[in-house]
């Protein structure tokens, strides 16, 4: 089994985005999988929409966290 590292999350975050720009948002930790909440599925995704954008990471055994 592999465990993975619990993913430190700050509820506080924020971004800016201006218009025209792109952000890089990453999940911060390897793992087996990704699913954003915009339905894609890497360790980082390039936005230019301003939003809420959520990362379910986990590996083959267990899912580790939502950011």
């Amino acid at each position: 089994m592999n465990v993975l590292p619990t993913p430190i999350i700050d509820e506080n975050e924020t971004m800016y985005l201006c218009t025209g720009g792109t952000v890089v948002l990453s999940a911060g930790v390897t793992a087996d999988f990704y699913t954003w909440s915009n339905g894609e599925t890497s360790e980082s995704i390039i936005v230019n929409t301003a939003g809420i954008y959520t990362v379910e990471v986990g590996n083959s055994y267990t899912r580790v966290e939502t950011r």
